[in-house]
């Protein structure tokens, strides 16, 4: 009997453990005027559009930025990070409340309930700035 190929599974990754379900579905869609002028906020400001962050929910709860004490740049909060940033916490609201999200701890790491260090803030960014 010819072995019939299946393919490889979807990789997965630690933020797929915490994410809702249904995140997917729930990220922010605009009015068409709403997504008209989205955009040239979003051009205006320099502002990325990516998959990792749900710009468009930022814009509509009028967000505010911040500036990130390890880099220096602008911060866009956790609450619209997507499952596929690198960074994603459970203060996102597309993270499952009930699967124990990671949380911030007092030295930027974001860390697991097990206390597993996921993300390490200041160590990324000392990474990227020697490669720079």
């Amino acid at each position: 009997m010819p072995h019939l190929y299946s393919p490889p599974p979807a990789p997965t990754h630690w933020q797929d453990r915490y994410a809702a379900s249904d995140w997917r579905s729930r990220l922010t869609t605009l009015a068409p005027i709403e997504e008209e002028l989205f955009q040239k906020w979003a051009q205006a400001n320099h502002v990325p559009i990516t998959d990792d962050y749900d710009m468009r929910g930022f814009w509509k709860a009028n967000g505010q930025t911040q500036v990130n004490r390890n880099d220096g740049l602008p911060h866009f909060s956790d609450r619209y990070k997507t499952p596929l940033h690198e960074s994603f916490s459970g203060e996102s609201v597309y993270a499952d409340p009930n699967s124990n999200p990671p949380r911030w701890n007092d030295k930027d790491q974001l860390v697991a309930s097990d206390g597993t260090i996921l993300f390490d803030e200041p160590a990324v960014v000392r990474s990227r700035n020697k490669h720079r």
